[in-house]
C-alpha cells in the first residue's frame, strides 16, 4: 500500500509541482533588476539578507501563484492513480476525489451521487483557490 502511495506521490509531485516550478524558476529570479541586487550588495547586504529582504519580496506574486496551480492540481488529481491502479489491483476506486466522481457515474451509473460531489469538488476548490489568494494577497501588503 505505502509503495503505491509514494509512487503516486512522486508522479503527482513531478507532474504538478515540477512543471510550474521550473517553468517559473528561470523567470523569477530573472525578475529580480539586477540594478536592485547590486544596490542591495552596495548597502552592505550579504547573500542571505538580499535573498530575503530582496529576492524573496520581489518573487512572491509566482510563488502564490505557483502554489494556487499546485494545489488546485492536486485537487484535479485523477491520472496518476490511474495509471498507478492498473498495475496495483488493490488501489481503491476512490482514491482521489476525482476518482470517486468518475466511478459513482459512470461505474456505478450514480449520477445524482457524481454531480453533488463534483459540486462540492468545485465548491472546495474555489475556497482553496480564494484562502490562497487572500494569504497572497496578504503577504504582499506586509
Amino acid at each position: 500500500a505505502d509503495v503505491r502511495l509514494d509512487l503516486t506521490a512522486e508522479v503527482t509531485l513531478g507532474a504538478e509541482v515540477g512543471v510550474h516550478v521550473l517553468a517559473d524558476l528561470d523567470e523569477v529570479f530573472q525578475a529580480v533588476p539586477r540594478e536592485v541586487l547590486e544596490a542591495a550588495t552596495v548597502d552592505g547586504a550579504g547573500a542571505l539578507r538580499t535573498a530575503l529582504q530582496v529576492k524573496i519580496p520581489m518573487i512572491r506574486p509566482t510563488v502564490v501563484l505557483t502554489l494556487l496551480f499546485t494545489c488546485v492540481g492536486a485537487i484535479q488529481l485523477f491520472d496518476a492513480p490511474k495509471l498507478v491502479q492498473l498495475r496495483a489491483n488493490t488501489m481503491g476506486e476512490d482514491w482521489s476525489p476525482t476518482m470517486f466522481i468518475y466511478t459513482a457515474a459512470f461505474k456505478g451509473h450514480d449520477y445524482g451521487l457524481a454531480a453533488a460531489s463534483s459540486l462540492l469538488l468545485a465548491l472546495v476548490a474555489g475556497l482553496l483557490s480564494f484562502v490562497v489568494t487572500k494569504l497572497g494577497n496578504r503577504w504582499k501588503a506586509s
